[in-house]
C-alpha cells in the first residue's frame, strides 16, 4: 500500500502537512549536520521520506488512531520520521 496523502488532518491544523505535496526542490529545510554545516532536505526529499515511513508502519499494522515513539537525533530522519507517523493516520510521540 502506497501513501500519497494524509488519512487524518487535525480538524483545527489542515494546513499541517501541506508541504508533502510540494514539488519546488528549491523549498525546504537546513538542518545542522553537527560538524561543518548545514544539510539541505527538499520538501520533496523529506515527503519521500515520510511516504517511505509511513508505508513501513502501515505494513506493519498501523493503524489510524495509533500512537507510536519516535527515536532519532535532531534532524531530517526525526522530522520524516514524525511527519510518516502522521501520514500513517497515527499520532508520532518523540521521544
Amino acid at each position: 500500500m502506497t501513501i500519497t496523502a494524509p488519512r487524518i488532518i487535525a480538524p483545527d491544523r489542515p494546513q499541517l502537512l501541506d508541504w508533502i505535496g510540494s514539488t519546488r526542490e528549491s523549498e525546504g529545510l537546513h538542518f545542522s549536520d553537527g560538524a561543518t554545516g548545514w544539510d539541505f532536505w527538499s520538501y520533496p526529499r523529506l515527503a519521500a521520506l515520510a511516504r517511505t515511513v509511513a508505508d513501513a508502519l502501515v505494513a506493519d499494522g498501523v493503524h489510524p488512531g495509533d500512537r507510536v515513539s519516535v527515536v532519532a537525533r535532531a534532524g531530517a530522519p526525526l522530522i520524516g520520521s514524525i511527519f510518516g507517523v502522521m501520514l500513517a493516520g497515527a499520532t508520532p510521540n518523540a521521544l
